[in-house]
């Protein structure tokens, strides 16, 4: 049996964490002292961890903000998905077709299944997309960190590995969505701020309703890209 230094072991658990699902793509570990407190070591330790972490390209690390998760087993499916596409010439909409049917799914099971803890997560979320409402590239990583976290209120780990491979393969189409078309930002934000709303309230018909204008807007707004992108959609 192999030996392992303590932030070895820390580092392991971290990324059964990421393997897992636990931490999704784009979203952030906890911080130092609360990892040190969770696994009783030293913050000496745990940036020992991370630093391990972000060699194997699990994470980034940004100063003064915290690390990130930038990989995850979904990595796996996302490059037979990529693989899939070329092979069989997939286009931009063939993706989009999909997230609309696993997202009806994924909002109806989030209103019986999600906790408290992820509505509030969904709720910070969306503040923070007010706040970032001026800065596209973040504005993209707070959306997409959005859809992955109701895909996590399923706690089925199948529909987050496949949220996570479709917001990889549409990060940049919906980056430009939001960079080119600035107007169409706030309408997204009060979208989300609703589906939260019905989810919360547990009104399933209603978040059904509202994911589905969402995803109409949504694609609407991506023909527009496909087309001065030159991507079929």
């Amino acid at each position: 049996m192999p030996t392992y230094l303590l932030y070895e072991k820390i580092a392991m658990y971290l990324e059964k964490g990421i393997s897992s699902g636990k931490y999704g793509l784009g979203e952030k570990l906890p911080s130092e002292r609360e990892l040190s407190k969770q696994y009783d070591v030293s913050r000496n330790v745990i940036r020992e961890a991370v630093k391990l972490l972000k060699e194997k390209g699990l994470i980034k690390v940004i100063q003064g903000k915290g690390s990130y998760v930038t990989q995850s087993q979904s990595m796996d499916l996302l490059s037979n998905i990529k693989k899939i596409m070329k092979h069989k010439n997939g286009k931009l909409r063939d993706i989009v077709e999909i997230r609309e049917l696993l997202e009806q799914k994924i909002v109806e099971l989030a209103v019986d299944r999600a906790t408290e803890k992820q509505i509030i997560e969904l709720e910070s979320i969306v503040e923070q997309m007010s706040l970032a409402i001026e800065n596209s590239r973040r504005l993209t990583e707070l959306d997409l960190l959005f859809h992955i976290t109701l895909a996590k209120c399923t706690h089925n780990p199948l529909f987050l590995e496949l949220m996570n491979s479709i917001s990889v393969l549409l990060n940049e189409s919906i980056y430009l969505l939001m960079n080119m078309f600035p107007e169409t930002n706030e309408n997204v934000i009060e979208q989300h701020t609703q589906i939260v709303k019905a989810i919360k309230s547990g009104n399933k018909h209603l978040v059904i309703k509202l994911i589905n204008n969402h995803l109409i807007l949504v694609r609407k707004e991506l023909e527009k890209v496909s087309f001065i992108s030159n991507d079929d959609l």
